[in-house]
């Protein structure tokens, strides 16, 4: 009795010797198995929720507030601010870490500087009163001294910044009970 494969006798599994004795099943996946190629996914329509990557370019001279901040209004979208990167100019910041010693402590930074790190966000109307505004960590060119804060004022830029950032629609407002409250609320 001649040995064969088992899915017909397409031929035997011979060894280099001739003999058909050592037949072995085949390994791995059935014939004809593989993962088909799926057909590609088409968008045809963006959705209000996603997310839209910016970067924005800011001439020199021209106030970086003021500037973000027409465009979310411009595209009637909220945008968070990631980050930045050029040279700036007479930087006033307020520092929030300081505020319980003193009221309103803010200082001005005059001269050029580098960004480290800008970041904020702007939202749509009606914004929660203190949501909208940018933060930003400058370095001085000499010293290397590394100052941030939250910007009061204006921002102006020395060359051309660079900021990217992202915009979304559909903001939902949610206010979070602190853990005492919201124990107290479960009862």
């Amino acid at each position: 009795m001649a040995i064969g494969n088992r899915r017909g006798d397409e031929g035997s599994h011979k060894s280099d010797s001739g003999n058909a004795s050592s037949w072995r099943p085949r390994r791995g996946r059935p014939l004809g198995s593989k993962n088909k190629q799926k057909p590609p996914v088409i968008i045809t329509r963006e959705s209000p929720d996603a997310l839209r990557p910016s970067v924005l370019e800011i001439a020199s001279g021209t106030d970086i507030v003021a500037a973000v901040s027409a465009f979310a209004a411009r595209s009637q979208r909220g945008l968070c601010v990631l980050s930045g990167r050029g040279a700036v100019a007479d930087v006033t910041l307020r520092q929030p870490w300081l505020e319980a010693a003193a009221a309103a402590v803010s200082m001005t930074l005059p001269g050029r500087f580098e960004i480290v790190s800008l970041h904020g966000a702007f939202l749509p109307a009606p914004a929660p009163l203190g949501a909208n505004g940018l933060a930003v960590s400058v370095a001085s060119r000499g010293g290397g001294q590394v100052m941030g804060g939250n910007v009061v004022g204006k921002l102006m830029a020395a060359g051309t910044v660079y900021v990217v950032a992202v915009s979304f629609g559909n903001v939902v407002y949610e206010r979070l009970a602190a853990e005492e409250e919201a124990g107290a609320s479960v009862i």
